[in-house]
């Protein structure tokens, strides 16, 4: 998935929107370009199990872009370049002439990569209007370059084709392209259907018992058995540990631990039944509309679009409530992280063979850091005893009562 205009300041201000897209889609990897002042920046997710790799690339003034090579298999990989391109305006001094400049330097580095290219983004030109000069520049362009654009339909509220999927005119892999309307944004999603192999599903090891399979009753007599052939013991902590060591065997007997590999899918536990009927209602209205264009349809299409945004909003803040009421202080912590920092900004423990040698690395840091500040403290004391030796003694003998006046020239 491929965002443009993502806002993303690339600090602490995007933790937020990070980790909300990370709990949602745990199988999911973020990698986004932001821009250095307000607006703009690309984002793209995709799933963990791709290989992608992020390409040196080129430091352009009139578009933003990342550009990746995605390897499906040893054999297929092709290269992609998001692309935002800001409209002209006075403020941003931005021209079309410096645009087809740079993208066909653009063009020059990407088409003599042997894996097949594929340009997507927003482009802010208007192709589908024929009369338009910026047009059929572009449109002439890619021509020369052997490059084709699919996307045939609108893709902006305004009704132009602004958002383009671009590659080469022969052995490209594109089946379809389509648009998804009824989103936030005034741009449609364009969705694109690949001459690929659906990549694997991420996997993930986890270890299990089945306890609720166990029968409580034969579990019961067993460590009433067990526990009355025990030694005896005086320490509290043998007694402890020959307890702990009795349960561990038996929960093993009874519920033995199993290693299950999982599949990794999206997680949107607020997705309830009153959101997936403004969905169905909303693809309702869609139909009509793209049946029959008519004004009212229109409206009728736009306000489903918008009474769903407002169901999936409610339903979502509704299910982080009641999870957030049902912890304590110590889930409201672990929640509150997760909710709020993504998995790449929180803390991770150093690097380390052994987790007594990672003990002992912290305590021989904090002895460093006691020791040091000790030996500064020592230095004070030097000039403390030296300052008290030359210390002037000093007696009161006369007292005089003052006035009020002096008491107010001492003040002023």
């Amino acid at each position: 998935m491929i965002i443009t205009e993502s806002w993303l300041r690339g600090d602490f201000r995007d933790d937020h929107i990070l980790a909300d897209i990370t709990t949602t889609l745990p199988n999911y990897h973020i990698q986004h370009v932001h821009r250095h002042s307000r607006g703009g920046g690309i984002c793209v997710i995709h799933r963990t199990s791709l290989k992608i790799t992020l390409n040196d690339a080129h430091v352009f003034t009139t578009f933003e872009h990342m550009d990746l090579t995605i390897r499906i298999s040893p054999s297929i990989a092709f290269r992609l370049c998001a692309i935002y391109r800001p409209p002209p305006s006075v403020k941003n001094k931005l021209t079309f002439e410096g645009f087809v400049h740079e993208f066909s330097v653009l063009l020059e580095s990407v088409l003599v990569h042997c894996h097949q290219p594929l340009l997507i983004g927003d482009f802010n030109i208007q192709v589908d209007n024929v009369s338009n000069k910026d047009s059929k520049t572009f449109s002439d362009i890619l021509y020369s370059a052997g490059l084709v654009q699919h996307v045939t339909v609108s893709t902006h509220l305004a009704g132009h084709t602004l958002d383009l999927v671009i590659t080469r005119r022969d052995g490209h892999p594109i089946l379809s392209t389509s648009c998804l309307s009824g989103l936030p944004s005034d741009h449609d999603a364009v969705v694109c259907s690949l001459n690929f192999a659906r990549p694997p599903s991420s996997k993930k090891l986890i270890k299990c018992r089945k306890l609720k399979d166990i029968n409580v009753d034969q579990f019961t007599e067993d460590l009433r058995l067990t526990i009355g052939d025990l030694p005896d013991v005086v320490s509290p902590s043998d007694l402890a540990q020959q307890y702990n060591q009795v349960v561990r065997d038996l929960v093993d007997k009874h519920a033995p631990e199993k290693t299950v590999l999982l599949s990794l899918r999206p997680n949107a536990p607020w997705h309830d039944k009153d959101v997936k009927k403004a969905k169905r209602e909303k693809r309702r209205a869609e139909r009509r509309w793209v049946k029959s264009e008519t004004p009212a349809n229109k409206e009728l299409y736009r306000e489903k679009c918008r009474l769903y945004n407002e169901i999936l909003s409610h339903s979502k803040s509704s299910y982080l409530q009641g999870e957030i009421e049902k912890l304590d202080n110590k889930g409201l912590f672990q929640w509150m992280q997760k909710l709020t920092s993504p998995p790449s900004s929180r803390l991770s423990l150093p690097s380390h063979e052994s987790d007594k040698q990672l003990a002992n690395d912290f305590g021989l840091f904090f002895y460093n850091k006691i020791q040091t500040i000790v030996d500064k403290l020592d230095g004070h004391q030097n000039e403390i005893e030296s300052i008290q030796r030359e210390t002037i003694l000093a007696t009161f003998s006369e007292f005089h009562p003052v006035s009020e006046d002096d008491v107010m020239n001492v003040i002023n």
